[in-house]
């Protein structure tokens, strides 16, 4: 048997996408960028978009999270990390 991955990788990316919009259809800046507690989050700085430093993910329990935070670890952290072990590193 031998398997397309990239048709499964495309596959699970237009899923997860189509969830993805419909939850955030509708969604203001001003949630998006809500951050009642302080710990993780994603801000605009200077024109673009800066990560929180995270010095220690392993933190149990996690600080809080915002909607921006959870949009670029999903977006970008998870997915980079999953592209990494299917294909290993790009130069």
């Amino acid at each position: 048997m031998t398997l397309d991955a990239a048709a499964v990788v495309l596959d699970h990316l237009d899923v997860w996408w189509g969830g993805y919009r419909r939850r955030l259809r509708g969604l203001t800046d001003e949630e998006h960028l809500w951050s009642p507690v302080g710990g993780w989050t994603v801000r605009p700085v200077g024109g673009r978009w800066v990560i929180d430093e995270i010095e220690d993910r392993g933190v149990d329990p996690a600080p809080f999270t915002s909607i921006a935070w959870r949009m670029w670890h999903i977006s970008a952290d998870c997915i980079d990390s999953y592209s990494r072990r299917a294909f290993g590193e790009q130069s």
